[in-house]
């Protein structure tokens, strides 16, 4: 029996396949493959032949070409944006197919030519951009990494994919290669992607940049636009997930004029780590402000904590000293009275 998988990732000479029934495989690598190739294999292992995409993506790009001039390409229900270094934009349609992709910046430009996410299913490509990252060691195992992913999603319309299905895609691949990550899932108003888009910048970068503007950060469009997220987090010492998470105060307004507030939906903020032994998820969905917050709450606490200690340590040794005086009073009325009777 045949079964056919993409490549999602390369080591040595083996590889790791996703298969069309959603599992993964390890097989060997044959000779001239990369990541995103497809290739179908017998229960053996033994590869029968070699699809390649770049022809199959010709070929694709012949039909779709034709058919947009026919007017018959479906349309856009939704953007999804992917922000590391490379930061890419995915155009999807209602069945949650890339209709189409392009690289915002020059590093976004040079994944989408080694892969080819066209025609896949979002969740596809979503793994795949972020396979290939890691491949281009944009993310590194215990690095200042931070993906940062925005969905559009409309008021009164259902978004065109659930945020926490995006990220299941996007921790596939992480946790594959173990790599120390955190994760933003954000749905953001298409008001706001097409201001984005007006300033030849990603929602999410979009976003960044008019949040750390209003705090009165002096960080440039330059910076936020090319930089490492992990980067430009450490080296400005701002919280990424705290600036994001502000998009609930901004406002951008509709082409009809009308005021829409995003997200409209509830994000996802996950941070994974490995630890010696495991690979584990932590929630870092605080409140604005609560990394302050939960510090300031942290220190009160130890020194609550310090000062009933050191409350506790003097009652104790009040006591023990009283104890002590006790018995010294008992031992001493023991030695006068037998001294007593040595006399007598």
């Amino acid at each position: 029996m045949k079964t056919s998988g993409m490549i999602v990732k390369i080591t040595g000479n083996s590889c790791i396949l996703l298969t069309s029934e959603g599992e993964y495989k390890k097989a060997p690598l044959p000779a001239g493959c990369r990541l995103g190739q497809i290739i179908e294999l017998n229960d053996k292992n033994r590869f029968l032949y070699l699809r390649w995409l770049a022809v199959a993506a010709s070929i694709l790009t012949i039909v779709l070409g034709g058919q947009l001039w026919m007017g018959q390409m479906q349309p856009a229900a939704a953007y999804l944006t992917i922000d590391i270094n490379p930061s890419v934009e995915l155009a999807v349609a209602a069945d949650q197919r890339v209709i189409s992709a392009r690289g915002l910046n020059s590093e976004g430009v040079s994944i989408l030519q080694e892969v080819k996410v066209e025609q896949l299913h979002l969740h596809e490509a979503v793994e795949l951009i972020v396979a290939q990252a890691i491949n281009d060691q944009f993310l590194v195992g215990n690095g200042e990494n931070i993906i940062l992913v925005t969905l559009t999603t409309d008021l009164n319309k259902e978004p065109v994919a659930d945020v926490d299905v995006i990220y299941e895609s996007v921790k596939n691949q992480l946790e594959l290669n173990r790599v120390d990550t955190k994760v933003i899932i954000e749905p953001v108003a298409s008001s706001i992607r097409q201001e984005a888009e007006k300033n030849g910048i990603s929602t999410g970068r979009y976003i960044l940049l008019q949040n750390t503007n209003k705090k009165g950060m002096d960080i440039s469009a330059n910076e936020i636009n090319s930089l490492n997220l992990g980067k430009l987090e450490k080296e400005n010492k701002v919280s990424i997930v705290e600036l994001i998470k502000e998009n609930n105060s901004v406002e951008a307004a509709d082409n009809k004029g009308n005021k829409e507030k995003g997200p409209i939906n509830k994000g996802v903020y996950k941070k994974l780590q490995k630890s010696k032994d495991a690979y584990g998820e932590e929630n870092i969905d605080y409140p604005l402000g609560g990394i302050k917050k939960a510090n300031n709450n942290y220190e009160k606490t130890h020194i609550k904590n310090d000062i009933n200690n050191k409350q506790n340590n003097k009652k104790n040794n009040k006591e023990n000293n009283k104890e002590n005086s006790k018995e010294k009073s008992k031992e001493n009325k023991k030695v006068k009275s037998s001294k007593k009777d040595n006399d007598k």
